[in-house]
């Protein structure tokens, strides 16, 4: 009988458990877990697939084992099986809409992707066959973006993604800031840049260029929790198949380094389950012969998306056998995340965890599988690795991959809006009262002992200051990590843990306009066309869920003149100041009576002449917003282009100054 909480539940049949056409539940947890063994199992020779079978099922339905989501979801019906693959983009029209296409499939069928943007042209280059400028990798990443939100994969989640570029590349100043302002304008994508030894040697002294892009980082991920770190030196000197290529990008949550066209094919061990008294050392090491069987077996049942995703895989053959758990497995012992004895007894499990996955990997050759090298003995390239488990975890009713408890009772936010209450039976220190140390001293440790790498966030509180974020990113590169992911508490809406019953943050009025109100990811708008002085355009009005207004956005019809940049951040700047809570009066009033070309007549007659563009955008934002009715006054004294005097006025039907005689229509 299975023992699920009714968070498990709601997990399950919000997103895993099959429904008929109508959306009827059709399958139970039981019947969920039968049809992935049974599935998994069928990579087996015949006479052992019913053993198979019955042992796969009762792993995963005791709770002590599950593989990733889309084996959950998919295995049995129909799409990939694997969490994550990696794209390479080649830099033209036709690759980056080929891998545009091929991303389409990968996220249809349940899979996440990583994109090495490093190969694409900086947008300050010319491209020979156009004698235009590239599009660089931002135009890039924003229109991948807009690929995912066109797909919701298999009706149940949002695919995530992960982008990287080098830090040598010629927009990466463009690319780690461009989700500061506005982080969900790209919200189906992680940030990382790939940091190499020599930019972080440089970047530990200071006044280098190197330290400055990593201060801009460091603030970066204090404000938005992005963009993270991949050392990708670091990853490329344990590249157990440098034949094949060097490592240029990860899966969306970092903890899997691969080459193009690889996936990530992940399950976790509930290592609190071992726990009864004392450890239970030799039913983990039966248990971790059983799944590396269990993930070898779900390459070989695979539905791969494409040729050449097929092919690289069966190349290598990567799996990557993890853990959750951990915090509660510590805090059933007394022992204390942030101590020594701690991280002592994580190098210990994970030595323990990969040297039992090598022996049973090693056992599968000898059973007749062959090894992916002739050079080797090894069946897979790779083994472990450490995933963050964030809803395999909810399914376990334990705690996430090697993080520490975030509370004793906690709200986790799902994709949909539904708030799970997660409850930890612990009186040790939570995540926001760890030392940064000691987060990162637990990610080395189970590092040392990791074929890829380890998803490991080192949480701040919301008083961390960006320096905070810079000590982190240089440690972390000290100690031998990966890659290193920070997040301060409070810095993003609609975060996905928050505390239960947490006193809400008390702004003082006169620091009220420092903190910003962000919009909803999806909002309505009102869209506004105008035309000043023969100059067509459109006005775009965002507003929040109370209706007031949130952003503003000015479409100027003229392709490549100036006049689309000053539009472009005028709006910004009024969006900005909304946000951060400037009075509307205020802005209207600097927006009002501002004089320069375009102006003249517009045909609305609630707004009959503007003096500007930004004139314009004025009097609308007061007409709609501060309940002002009636045409604005004719601006009378505005400056002269000819002669400096404040005469302009309105003669005529024209804008002429009365006394030098220049007149805009003549």
């Amino acid at each position: 009988m299975l023992s699920l909480t009714d968070t498990a539940l709601t997990v399950l049949e919000k997103r895993y458990l099959r429904r008929d056409p109508e959306g009827n539940l059709i399958e139970d947890p039981e019947g969920m877990f039968r049809r992935v063994a049974h599935a998994v199992a069928q990579a087996e020779p015949p006479d052992k697939r019913e053993w198979a079978e019955e042992k796969f099922f009762e792993l995963m339905s005791s709770l002590r084992f599950l593989p990733n989501s889309p084996t959950l979801m998919n295995a049995g019906i129909t799409g990939t099986l694997s969490a994550c693959f990696v794209l390479d983009i080649e830099d033209s029209l036709q690759g980056i809409l080929e891998t545009a296409a091929r991303a389409g499939k990968i996220l249809k069928y349940g899979g996440g992707c990583g994109f090495n943007l490093s190969n694409i042209r900086s947008r300050t280059e010319r491209v020979r066959s156009t004698n235009g400028k590239a599009c660089g990798p931002v135009s890039v990443l924003r229109h991948l973006h807009s690929l995912n939100t066109m797909v919701q994969q298999a009706g149940k989640r949002n695919g995530a993604n992960m982008a990287v570029l080098r830090c040598d590349h010629k927009d990466i100043g463009e690319f780690v800031t461009c989700k500061r302002e506005s982080p969900d304008s790209i919200y189906s994508f992680n940030l990382s840049v790939a940091l190499t030894d020599e930019f972080m040697r440089k970047a530990a002294q200071p006044k280098t260029p190197e330290r400055t892009l990593l201060c801009i980082m460091a603030e970066g991920a204090w404000t938005t929790g992005e963009p993270g770190c991949f050392f990708i030196d670091t990853a490329n000197r344990y590249n157990p198949t440098p034949e094949y290529g060097n490592y240029s990008a990860t899966n969306p949550c970092g903890e899997v380094p691969l080459l193009p066209n690889e996936s990530c094919n992940l399950g976790s061990l509930n290592v609190a389950a071992y726990w009864q008294g004392g450890m239970k050392w030799e039913r983990l090491a039966g248990d971790v012969k059983l799944a590396v069987r269990f993930l070898d077996d779900v390459i070989t049942t695979n539905d791969w998306p494409d040729e050449r995703i097929a092919a690289a895989v069966a190349r290598t053959r990567k799996v990557g056998l993890g853990v959750m758990g951990w915090a509660d497995l510590l805090a059933t012992q007394g022992i204390p995340y942030d101590s020594k004895e701690a991280v002592a007894k994580a190098g210990e499990l994970m030595a323990f965890i990969q040297g039992h996955a090598e022996d049973a990997d090693r056992a599968l050759v000898l059973e007749g599988r062959s090894a992916y090298s002739p050079s080797t003995t090894h069946r897979n390239a790779a083994r472990t690795c450490i995933a963050p488990t964030g809803t395999i975890s909810l399914i376990a009713g334990c705690s996430a991959g090697i993080e520490p408890h975030w509370s004793s009772d906690y709200n986790h936010l799902m994709a949909d809006g539904t708030r799970l209450k997660v409850s930890h039976k612990t009186e040790a220190k939570t995540a926001l009262e760890i030392d940064p140390e000691w987060h990162l001293l637990h990610q080395a440790a189970f590092q040392q002992f990791t074929d890829q790498a380890v998803s490991k966030t080192v949480n701040l509180k919301e008083t961390a200051c960006a320096e905070d974020v810079m000590k982190v990113f240089l440690r972390a590169w000290e100690l031998g990590c990966k890659g290193v992911t920070v997040y301060r508490d409070n810095s993003r809406q609609g975060q996905v843990l928050t505390t239960l019953g947490s006193t809400p943050i008390v702004v003082q009025p006169e620091t009220e306009v420092n903190r910003r109100r962000r919009l909803p990811r999806e909002r309505p708008a009102l869209i506004h066309k105008f035309t000043v002085g023969g100059q067509d355009g459109y006005v775009v009005l965002g507003h929040y869920e109370d209706k007031g207004l949130g952003e503003v956005f000015i479409v100027i019809n003229q392709q490549g003149a100036t006049i689309r940049g000053w539009a472009d951040l005028v709006a910004t700047l009024i969006s900005v100041g909304i946000q951060y809570g400037v009075p509307l009066e205020k802005i209207v009033e600097k927006l009002r009576f501002t004089t320069f070309d375009p102006a003249g007549l517009t045909g609305n007659p609630e707004i009959p002449f503007a003096t500007s563009v930004p004139d314009y955008v004025g009097h609308l934002l007061e007409q709609m917003f501060l309940q002002v009715s009636g045409s604005p006054p004719a601006p009378m004294g505005a400056l002269c282009p000819q002669c400096g005097g404040a005469n302009v006025a309105i003669q005529e039907g024209c804008l002429s100054c009365r006394v030098c005689g220049w007149t805009r229509c003549g």
